[in-house]
């Protein structure tokens, strides 16, 4: 899928998700995302500048009703009294549009960001959406990647590799211990275990615990 068709298939939900996370980079503050729109503040020297951000969810452009669209989004703005607006779309939006938009409402100025423009700032500051849509094994991915130049920098203070490895050990290998009720003095004991040994533990054993970086989790 091209990066254009990656864009074009976002649903609403995704499509303000990116927005927010480009809002994020570009140091937005007071974000604030409601139904088919997005409010963030622009500091500027003088006085905070408010930004409306209305996305629709269908296409802006062919035969569509140009003047409900107009009387939506100066319904918003009223609404936000926002002094930035701007139409955000994952699709093309039309010169056409663009013009009879501006045609019919005078009274504040509108920008447009279509799939194009959408597209560039993506690849600008949030170049993860092209790779999938999996946030949780984006953010593994990122911490690996972090892991692996923790490893590299280590590797490079060129200490004796016993050493090394020891502080590798200490980097990436959890600690866990399990507690064990002896049958005799009726009391727990702990031990440290590996994780091959936790593995290998049967699932019925439910007397035992493991600590894993001070969370506990019953095995």
């Amino acid at each position: 899928m091209d990066k254009l068709t990656k864009i074009e298939s976002l649903s609403q939900d995704k499509l303000q998700e990116v927005w927010v996370e480009i809002l994020k980079k570009e140091k937005f503050s007071g974000i604030s995302v409601k139904v088919n729109c997005i409010t963030a503040n622009s500091d500027s020297i003088l006085v905070p500048i408010k930004c409306l951000y209305i996305t629709f969810p269908f296409q802006l452009s062919g035969n569509i009703d140009v003047a409900y669209i107009a009387q939506e989004i100066t319904k918003q703005r009223n609404v936000e009294n926002a002094n930035l607006i701007t139409i955000v779309s994952q699709w093309h939006i039309s010169n056409g549009f663009q013009r009879t938009i501006r045609e019919i409402i005078t009274n504040f100025e509108i920008s447009f960001i279509g799939r194009d423009e959408l597209a560039k700032l993506v690849d600008q500051h949030f170049p993860d959406l092209w790779k999938h849509e999996d946030v949780e094994l984006l953010n593994y991915e990122n911490e690996f990647k972090k892991s692996v130049s923790n490893d590299s920098q280590l590797r490079k203070l060129k200490l004796p590799s016993e050493k090394c490895q020891r502080l590798l050990d200490i980097y990436i290998s959890p600690r866990i211990t399990s507690y064990e009720e002896d049958s005799k003095t009726k009391t727990f004991k702990r031990k440290r275990i590996e994780i091959k040994e936790l593995l290998e533990k049967n699932d019925s054993c439910n007397n035992i615990w493991s600590v894993w970086y001070g969370q506990v989790f019953s095995v």
